[in-house]
């Protein structure tokens, strides 16, 4: 599991899910969006450095 959401893999689902939220006109399925992709770079936030970043977070 850790192989699959590197670092890297996580900012790229966490841009993804933002960019697609800013193009979706729907207020819910912009929401959804923006909460995904906000955990996302949580998760990237706590996986990133040998601790986490928790000023970031």
């Amino acid at each position: 599991m850790d192989t699959i959401f590197t670092p890297g893999v996580l900012i790229i689902c966490a841009g993804g899910a933002f960019t697609l939220g800013y193009l979706i006109i729907n207020q819910m399925a912009l929401r959804g969006l923006m909460l995904i992709g906000s955990a996302f770079y949580v998760a990237y936030y706590a996986t990133a450095a040998a601790t986490p970043l928790w000023g970031a977070i």
